[in-house]
């Protein structure tokens, strides 16, 4: 199989064919079906999960922050 064969007009077509062909072969041997069909199906891959919101890590020490701040403001 020649990947590149650029004196061809149908070479990058007939190189997906074959990649495809050859994706269908991995699949045969390892569990990953549905993976192979989404990638075959889009160019684009799948919206990621959203993470959840998380707490800050400073809300704790909020209170101090603003003291802190508030009285470099009124020394200011």
């Amino acid at each position: 199989m020649a990947l590149l064969d650029e004196t061809s007009a149908g070479a990058p077509a007939r190189l997906l064919s074959d990649l495809r062909a050859k994706l269908g072969d991995v699949v045969a041997d390892y569990p990953v079906r549905h993976l192979h069909r989404a990638a075959l199906a889009s160019v684009w891959s799948a919206a990621h999960k959203s993470l959840s919101p998380r707490p800050s890590q400073l809300d704790p020490f909020m209170a101090l922050i603003d003291q802190m701040l508030r009285t470099d403001l009124d020394e200011a």
